[in-house]
């Protein structure tokens, strides 16, 4: 009994300790947390005169840029994060006739949406209640169409390893069709949303 008494004495001083360097260490960044309020408070405000922008006075020559299918700005920004010392991500899937059925599923796509545009950019238009004009369209048609052949290849890189074999292609293939298509769609919300109406007046 004596004996665990004095395990209990000895391990309520190193619990009261241990709190007394956690007060001591509080109380130490309290005390810089108001010496650097203290500076703060010194120093001269900055003072922001008010900022106005008149779009109106805007004139757009042309349409550029890129509307990144299946990324973000903030993607494109931090790309480098997905690196892991300095490969990627993902092994690239390499099989005998890869090259080609890029290229036919690429023609697939472009082919397809060409076809079914006119439908995709009214939703787009009605999801953004925003309108496209003819050279707007022709914009986004020809930058998707670019950057179709690069979007395959990043998920045919991404499939699992259970898929990847030459047996397995026609579903992988099916699987791409349908997320590049969601791409595109949000693809061009995204532009449509990000996109200022003065301007697209101005563009005409």
């Amino acid at each position: 009994m004596q004996y665990n008494l004095t395990q209990l004495l000895f391990q309520l001083q190193q619990t009261i300790q241990s709190q007394k360097e956690s007060i001591c260490q509080l109380e130490n960044n309290l005390a810089q947390l108001q010496g650097d309020l203290l500076e703060l408070k010194q120093q001269n405000p900055v003072r922001i005169d008010k900022i106005e922008y008149n779009f109106d006075q805007l004139k757009i020559e042309r349409l550029e840029g890129t509307l990144n299918i299946g990324l973000s700005p903030q993607d494109l920004n931090d790309i480098d994060e997905f690196a892991v010392n300095g490969q990627a991500p993902f092994a690239p899937f390499l099989f005998p006739g890869r090259e080609e059925f890029v290229h036919q599923l690429s023609d697939e796509i472009i082919q397809g949406f060409h076809k079914d545009k006119d439908e995709i950019f009214s939703e787009a238009e009605r999801h953004c209640s925003r309108k496209a004009d003819g050279d707007m369209r022709s914009f986004i048609t020809d930058d998707l169409a670019r950057q179709v052949p690069q979007r395959i290849n990043h998920y045919l890189d991404q499939t699992p390893a259970y898929n990847r074999h030459e047996q397995k292609l026609p579903q992988v293939r099916e699987q791409i069709l349908e997320v590049i298509h969601t791409d595109i769609q949000n693809a061009i919300n995204r532009f449509l949303q990000v996109y200022p109406e003065s301007m697209k007046e101005d563009s005409k």
